[in-house]
């Protein structure tokens, strides 16, 4: 699919148009004309998202109306509490109650203790550098569609005061443009 970038191409496909209307309509009328070969604005954004909420083991994320997901990299901090059991942190990709993708850190972490969490994407494997550094791979080329969820939790769900914060990047695509229909 060729791509529009220059001002004076776009410039030059208005004016071929020979339009007697207002500004307003020329996207309607272009959408005709130009869109079968370039989707006008179909620009993924990269959106950070994050939650500092405290006093919870387990966030959930959910992929907006009209949008489409693929998930970049995102950090967790684990703070645990005094309660004694051995947690391990996982990264979910849900549909409602199915569970659709799932990876753990290949360590646990225990009580009274924080830890950093790194999920990636690649196609490698978990792997842990020190004791308090997990490495949690997340498939490369993973799409999730509009109200599909992204979840970070203790999968053994010790304590539910327990602290997890997130950070995350997506790419993120509007599915409500023609190309996706």
């Amino acid at each position: 699919m060729a791509k529009i970038e220059k001002r004076e191409v776009i410039q030059k496909l208005i004016d071929g148009l020979n339009l007697d209307v207002g500004i307003e309509q020329i996207p309607l009328l272009l959408d005709k004309t130009v869109r079968p070969v370039y989707v006008i604005n179909d620009i993924p954004q990269i959106r950070f998202i994050q939650d500092n909420v405290t006093g919870d083991n387990s966030k959930d994320f959910t992929v907006p109306a009209g949008k489409m997901w693929r998930f970049l990299y995102g950090y967790a901090e684990f703070v645990s509490t005094a309660t004694v059991g051995n947690r391990r942190i996982q990264i979910q990709f849900r549909d409602g109650t199915n569970l659709l993708w799932n990876s753990v850190a290949l360590n646990v972490q225990t009580n009274n203790s924080t830890e950093a969490y790194h999920f990636h994407s690649s196609q490698g494997d978990n792997s842990e550098n020190t004791a308090i550094r997990h490495f949690i791979a997340v498939p490369e080329r993973a799409w999730l569609e509009e109200n599909q969820v992204i979840r970070f939790q203790d999968s053994a769900s010790i304590d539910a005061t327990d602290d997890i914060k997130i950070r995350f990047f997506v790419e993120e695509h509007d599915r409500t443009l023609k190309r996706f229909k």
